[in-house]
């Protein structure tokens, strides 16, 4: 059955309500993302750039423990193992971003998604905060240098970000984990039999982590897993207006 005619009605009704109370004077609360961006639209200059737009949902809070923890134990079980000094650069990078006054739920929250299918609209009462970033100047990177925030170029991949990193940053390494500003996460080949670079946009961050001994892979796998678990819900920039609900 074709739901248009009753959900176009839908959209006109609920946009003569809004007209009606305008006229008479009546404030209107926005309950739902979809209306606070509207509001934000308004105050605006110009309309901001929704691939760095942001939301928290209030259940994903423990998601975020969740992901902070496994990385957190997945790094001790290394050192304990297989030490090495950039697991003590990583756990030193986790410290600093483990803050929940900071992240952000992976997915797209920009108006121009929502609007396409209204279902996609999230209600305020569910969110911790919302807003939009400014598009950084930079790409960051982990691996077994540490990790570092390169300048990200116009046209970059994961190939060209990473072959100007320390030859010991690619050494034995099958795959790189791109989680771009959205927090989408993807796998992109980096040996000679899987290579598939992919392109990077300013604010993404790389997880390269080396295949290692036969006895140390899986621990190195769960490893790059988890943090890129983790990275998916940070910040994609670093100044951020947010609006806290």
């Amino acid at each position: 059955m074709n739901r248009a005619p009753a959900l176009l009605g839908h959209v006109v009704a609920c946009l003569l309500l809004a007209l009606a109370l305008l006229a008479y004077g009546q404030p209107i609360r926005a309950t739902t993302l979809a209306e606070a961006w509207f509001d934000r639209l308004a105050e605006a200059p110009s309309p901001p750039d929704w691939a760095y737009s942001v939301a928290l949902r209030k259940t994903d809070i423990a998601v975020f423990d969740k992901h902070r923890d496994a990385t957190l134990l997945a790094l001790d079980n290394l050192s304990e193992r297989e030490p090495a000094p950039w697991q003590q650069q990583w756990r030193t990078a986790l410290a600093t971003q483990a803050t929940a006054e900071a992240i952000r739920s992976p997915g797209r929250f920009d108006l121009p998604y929502m609007l396409a299918d209204l279902r996609r609209n999230v209600a305020l009462g569910a969110l911790q905060h919302f807003g939009v970033c400014e598009a950084p100047p930079w790409v960051e990177i982990w691996s077994s240098a540490g990790v570092v925030r390169v300048p990200w170029h116009s046209g970059a991949t994961s190939h060209s970000l990473l072959k100007a990193q320390p030859r010991k940053a690619l050494s034995d390494v099958d795959r790189v984990v791109v989680i771009d500003p959205m927090g989408k996460v993807t796998n992109a080949g980096q040996a000679a039999w899987n290579w598939q670079p992919i392109a990077v946009s300013p604010g993404s961050r790389l997880v390269v982590v080396a295949r290692g001994s036969r006895t140390m892979r899986a621990d190195l796998e769960y490893l790059a897993d988890s943090t890129s678990r983790f990275l998916a819900m940070q910040m994609p920039g670093d100044d951020c207006r947010l609006e806290r609900q």
